[in-house]
């Protein structure tokens, strides 16, 4: 694997999921669960989009180094993860680790476990792209040194960056 690494999240980063999050809170209406639940489901990851800014920054940090993609979706959609991910960004074999089921653990303490995973992997994270301000923040404390972006709607923002 190339020296430098560019980690990505998936969703909110590089998979527009906003028609998803509607359908699911509209379903679990209808069904008496959480939304939540549904969010992850088979059945709606159709609504699932390239968010365009995310794919764009992406191809450009491909020409940088290595990237690898970190997901909050469980194992059990590793394969329909990994098929968007080509999909989407045309990347043939992309490096996927998901954050482990924990039965205590937030998300952000899985996404933590995921995020050093990817380190172990790479000499040089470089940057994250995380649509999560918390999960960024506990990035920063364990991780000064990477330089962090918040994805937001439609665009992207600075979060922290070494110097």
């Amino acid at each position: 694997m190339n020296e430098r690494c560019y980690i990505f999240d998936v969703d909110g980063v590089i998979i527009d999921v906003s028609e998803k999050v509607q359908a699911a809170k509209e379903l679990a209406k209808t069904k008496g669960i959480s939304w939540k639940t549904l969010l992850h489901s088979k059945e709606l990851l159709s609504l699932d989009r390239p968010r365009k800014v995310g794919v764009e920054i992406l191809r450009d940090r491909l020409r940088k180094g290595s990237v690898i993609f970190i997901t909050g979706r469980s194992e059990r959609l590793r394969k329909e993860t990994l098929e968007e991910l080509r999909k989407f960004t045309g990347i043939e074999k992309p490096i996927l680790i998901t954050a482990p089921r924990i039965k205590e653990a937030d998300l952000i303490s899985r996404k933590l476990i995921a995020f050093r995973k990817a380190t172990e992997i790479c000499q040089e994270v470089v940057e994250y792209h995380d649509d999560d301000e918390n999960i960024l923040k506990a990035v920063r404390v364990e991780y000064p040194t990477i330089n962090l972006f918040l994805h937001e709607n439609s665009s992207v923002k600075i979060f922290s960056v070494y110097k």
